[in-house]
């Protein structure tokens, strides 16, 4: 948590597109305090997927909605912002989990954004998700958000990046 909020940033990554919850356990994991508040078959299923307790029979529906019940829970304490970045390389099961989710999450304090790369495989959005096309920045705004993120920044790698990534 920084800053009076909880901000998770997890991408998909091809080396784990098999491991069925590795994002999920991503996403999860750092918010568990409030896993038993949670109806109990929700908190069993993700128990189950998270290696938390013996895998359940595989209940992808209670493994998904106890996902949307513990973001909403964790709210309770701060709001909460999920960004999944790179979906196409996220497990089958995450990804089901993960627009399931993104669809039904009512809380104004919490919100799940999936990212696509244009240079990965493409999918198109789930249905009951919108789609934004973010393009890339110009370097000025691009060093700016460098320069914001990173502790302490490098100016010949700031400098890299903005080159490889701004506007041309």
């Amino acid at each position: 948590m920084r800053g009076g909020h909880a901000d998770r940033r997890r991408p998909g990554i091809e080396g784990e597109a098999e491991l069925p919850y590795a994002t999920l356990a991503d996403i999860a994991t750092p918010l568990l305090g409030p896993l038993d508040a949670i109806p109990p078959p929700q908190a069993a299923a993700l128990r189950g997927a998270l290696a938390l307790a013996p895998p359940s029979p595989g209940d992808r529906f209670a493994v998904a909605v106890g996902l949307l019940s513990l973001l909403a829970a964790a709210t309770g304490a701060c709001p909460v912002l999920v960004v999944v970045d790179d979906l196409p390389w996220v497990a089958p099961a995450s990804a089901e989990a993960v627009p399931f989710t993104a669809r039904r999450l009512s809380s104004e304090r919490a919100a799940l954004i999936t990212a696509l790369r244009d240079d990965g495989p493409h999918h198109p959005p789930p249905d009951g998700v919108a789609a934004l096309r973010v393009g890339p920045l110009a370097a000025g705004p691009a060093a700016d958000l460098l320069a914001a993120r990173a502790a302490p920044p490098v100016p010949p790698l700031m400098d890299r990046v903005v080159r490889r990534t701004a506007l041309e």
